[in-house]
């Protein structure tokens, strides 16, 4: 099945950028975290199918599958930033930024200190892990380190972004 791009952009875009701010504006303590719950939950989905999918880029748009037949473990780890595209680059600092963006929600009231730690340990374990699967697993997808940094990298930027975003909402809220 072929999605079109704007179906995939919009798509992304409304899970990964926008419903964590919309979820923000909900002043209901009980149903914003009922929906903060509920949109991390459709964010890991999204994040397991642009994971573990076969993606491939054609004319019309993009073709999602899963490919299972590789063998378990044993492929190659890429441990060079030699052969990043732009596009592998911009998927590692996008695809972690609700996670920076949910970790600042949920320590918005714990030190800085320990924000900025749990930001960097986290976005480092989930892309660890993220790698690890993709290298134990029979899926067609290449191992690589720089992808693990890139995606500690957009943690460290969602939990910046998220920071910014409850500041600013903070003061609207105070008006």
């Amino acid at each position: 099945m072929i999605i079109p791009y704007l179906a995939v952009y919009v798509t992304v875009g409304f899970c990964f950028l926008i419903l964590p701010f919309l979820l923000l504006l909900i002043r209901n303590g009980k149903k914003r975290n009922i929906f903060v719950f509920i949109s991390f939950a459709i964010y890991l989905v999204v994040l397991a199918i642009g994971v573990f999918g076969q993606i491939d880029y054609l004319e019309k748009g993009v073709k999602i599958g899963f490919v299972f037949g590789n063998k378990w473990g044993g492929k190659n780890i890429d441990y060079t930033f030699s052969v990043l595209s732009g596009r592998d680059i911009i998927f590692n600092l996008v695809m972690l930024l609700p996670l920076g963006i949910f970790i600042e929600y949920i320590l918005r009231n714990k030190p800085y200190g320990k924000r900025i730690f749990c930001l960097v340990v986290f976005g480092f374990l989930c892309g660890a892990l993220i790698e690890t699967m993709q290298y134990i697993l029979p899926i067609t997808r290449t191992v690589q380190v720089s992808d693990a940094v890139f995606n500690m990298i957009s943690t460290i930027i969602g939990g910046a972004i998220g920071r910014v975003y409850l500041y600013v909402l903070r003061k609207r809220l105070k008006n």
